[in-house]
């Protein structure tokens, strides 16, 4: 499998279990995603699942190109932002302060929607073993076997009359 798919492939997965830590603290306890009950959850796993499958489409030996890419990014980039601008709405006095009360399922989230983004379109080396080795075309005389340069092409065999 190639490198980037293997990238956004990774980064899907541990968004989608981000969803299930812990996201928030409050009083006393932390909450995850799936207990805010507002649907930010589903929708945050719903856009890394189309990440995910998008990105397992096609050849899996080569990078993901033009339309199949947007279609893992985008879905992918959509909950972070989403995330970060609840975030902004919420933080009243200092972002760092409203930044503290968010646990490792939001963190998770952010980073891996990020890492989306930043190995979607970064990582695109061609995974296949390219050879740095020179071939050198070899002719060989069709009736007795004997080996000849490249030059004589096309010309006759001295010995036995063949072609070479």
């Amino acid at each position: 499998m190639h490198n980037q798919r293997i990238a956004l492939i990774i980064s899907a997965i541990v968004a989608v279990i981000a969803t299930f830590l812990p996201y928030m603290k409050s009083w006393f306890n932390s909450v995850s995603l799936m207990e805010t009950r507002d649907g930010t959850g589903y929708i945050i796993i719903v856009a890394f699942v189309i990440s995910l499958i998008v990105a397992l489409l096609g050849d899996h030996k080569k990078a993901i190109k033009k339309g199949h890419l947007a279609g893992t990014i985008i879905p992918g980039v959509i909950p972070g932002v989403l995330l970060l601008l609840f975030v902004l709405s919420v933080s009243n006095d200092s972002l760092v302060n409203s930044l503290s009360n968010f646990e490792i399922g939001f963190y998770l989230v952010i980073i891996a929607s990020l890492a989306i983004l930043i190995l979607g379109l970064s990582v695109n080396e061609d995974n296949s073993i390219k050879s740095t080795s020179v071939q050198v075309d070899k002719f060989f005389c069709s009736g007795c076997g004997k080996q000849y340069s490249n030059n004589s092409s096309g010309e006759y065999y001295e010995e036995c009359g063949s072609k070479l």
